[in-house]
């Protein structure tokens, strides 16, 4: 009578068990890859991202602008705690104003009337803002409606 170690069904066993263990290595590494993607550090205006907000004026008038609201590692996709400079693309008629705030504004005239800072394409003008998580960056593009904001975190 052969042992069991020379039997084919226990080699087969054994090799299942060995590509079992290797499987399971590989989709560990796998969901710690997701983890460190989990939060983005460089945005570009998108459109489809955007939010209209609606100015309204001493005389009675209104006016129509977009602005984006970017999360400090509240949930996934959201922008990466720490350094970023923010600034516009080429366009000389590109204005964005910049608000951080420490709290989640569902409606635009929530948001605090004095904003952090302004980045414009005539002056092609930059903006360094620290953000910590939990905090949320409102970009706020005028009422001409033209370029884009670029946020990109320091190295």
């Amino acid at each position: 009578m052969k042992k069991y170690y020379q039997k084919w069904w226990f080699w087969l066993i054994a090799a299942l068990l060995i590509l079992g263990i290797i499987g399971g290595a590989m989709e560990k590494t796998e969901e710690t890859n997701v983890e460190v993607e989990k939060y983005i550090s460089k945005y570009e205006w998108n459109l489809k991202d955007t939010k209209i907000g609606e100015a309204k004026y001493d005389d009675g008038t209104s006016e129509d602008y977009k602005y984006v609201v970017l999360g400090v590692e509240n949930k996934d996709g959201d922008l990466e705690a720490g350094e970023y400079i923010i600034k516009t693309n080429d366009n000389s008629k590109a204005s964005f104003m910049i608000y951080i705030t420490d709290q989640y504004y569902e409606k635009d005239s929530d948001i605090p009337n004095t904003y952090d800072g302004m980045v414009q394409g005539f002056d092609k003008s930059e903006y360094s803002a620290k953000l910590t998580k939990g905090q949320y960056l409102y970009l706020v593009q005028n009422s001409n409606g033209q370029g884009k904001v670029i946020v990109t975190k320091k190295h």
